[in-house]
């Protein structure tokens, strides 16, 4: 798309020049397309007539290879994992007690779970149960009973240390920090990091995150207010040397930055960009200095409705960078952060995928996906996904937890 650009609700997207198939070939069966449904979350082949998987209650990996589901049976659990992109089971595991998965690793070896039953975190709760099973068969399931009001983030690289975050007060949370869990001694310890602040209780409402390419990394957007002053930065959480980070952004991304921004990083991580469609704001960061290098001002489209952006995707190959609101979509040239096009969906877009040799956007909206041409911008043509009723989110993202409430969907 040299003259311009598509993307979806869910954020921004770095994509590259169309390569592999022509633009006028039909769509190949085994093209993969990773949705959310009310439902649950749903892998079908593009142009294919059943799911490849289906779930209600599965949680996947980072990397969507795994995706783990957990059935209740009276008074224990059953754990199972299968490969989204065939529905082969990979694995299955009986754990005691009735348990929900809340966060499975980034290559779905290792998975936290807690009761069905606990309060949730908002409501306020003194303790924390937990179990950590992991796919080795031989490994057991360790239980572990926290002081205080945790929430699981995500495991280390090593699978060692699960990162977690602490309400408090515990009873009555308002404030929240990041800390981690040893698996080993059972302790909750601080991350380390230069920023004595993030060691301290913070306060704030939501967040929308990104994780690196190889799993690296977790980058999240913090608010919090202090005084009258909003102030927002982009956590860096590093799962495999185990430190933290905080990377301060201009005022800009203050307004409405927990609608209104997204995250994304290039292929190869070593950039990330963050855009807030409340504010026109787009700033890339440099995720070796650990520092914003260019900040620009870049006009949102979207000219039906509110505007917002939240979660992320990334292709390989990244040449232009792609925003977009509920309608209103944006093409930027990632390397100058300059407008490179713009264009209106006559529906509203719930997420986008790229296809693996880089030639097609798929386009999600609430009950078809439209497929573009990437070079040209044409559609070439609409898939009604089978098994899918409505289409919430289109693409490989994760589902994040909010600070103090809810959900919200990223990547």
């Amino acid at each position: 798309m040299r003259n311009g650009g598509f993307i979806l609700l869910v954020g921004m997207v770095l994509v590259g020049a169309a390569c592999g198939q022509p633009a006028d070939s039909p769509v190949a069966q085994e093209e993969l397309l990773f949705l959310r449904t009310a439902r649950g979350i749903t892998v079908a082949s593009a142009g294919g007539e059943e799911p490849n998987f289906r779930s209600s209650t599965a949680v996947p990996s980072g990397d969507w290879s795994t995706a783990v589901s957990a059935e209740i049976a009276k008074n224990s659990t059953i754990l199972s994992a299968a490969e989204p992109s065939t529905g082969r089971s990979m694995w299955e595991r009986s754990l005691d007690g009735r348990l929900q998965v809340k966060v499975v690793s980034y290559e779905g070896d290792y998975v936290a779970l807690g009761p069905v039953d606990e309060w949730h975190h908002t409501v306020g709760r003194a303790k924390t149960d937990l179990v950590i099973a992991a796919s080795n068969g031989y490994a057991p399931p360790q239980s572990l009973t926290l002081d205080g009001n945790y929430e699981p983030e995500a495991f280390s690289s090593d699978g060692k240390n699960l990162f977690v975050i602490e309400y408090l007060p515990a009873r009555n949370p308002v404030n929240y920090r990041v800390r981690s869990l040893d698996l080993t001694t059972g302790e909750v310890g601080g991350v380390y990091t230069p920023h004595d602040e993030l060691q301290e209780a913070m306060g704030g409402t939501a967040r929308v995150q990104a994780l690196a390419p190889d799993g690296g990394r977790l980058y999240t957007l913090y608010t919090e207010r202090l005084n009258g002053h909003t102030h927002t930065f982009v956590h860096v959480l590093s799962l495999d040397e185990k430190w933290a980070h905080c990377i301060d952004l201009p005022d800009g991304f203050a307004e409405d930055a927990e609608a209104a921004t997204a995250l994304t990083l290039s292929p190869d991580g070593s950039r990330l960009f963050v855009a807030n469609s409340s504010t026109d704001n787009l700033a890339e960061v440099d995720t070796e200095a650990l520092q914003v290098v260019k900040a620009e001002g870049v006009e949102f489209t979207d000219d039906r409705g509110t505007r917002f952006a939240h979660g992320t995707h990334v292709a390989e190959g990244g040449d232009n960078l792609y925003l977009a609101g509920e309608h209103g979509l944006s093409a930027v040239d990632a390397a100058t952060l300059e407008p490179a096009g713009e264009w209106v969906m006559e529906e509203p877009i719930t997420g986008l995928q790229l296809s693996t040799d880089g030639s097609k956007l798929y386009v999600g909206q609430k009950a078809k996906v439209v497929v573009l041409d990437v070079d040209s911008g044409e559609e070439l043509e609409s898939i009604d996904p089978p098994g899918i009723e409505k289409i919430d989110l289109l693409g490989q993202s994760t589902k994040t937890i909010d600070l103090l409430g809810g959900y919200k969907c990223g990547c």
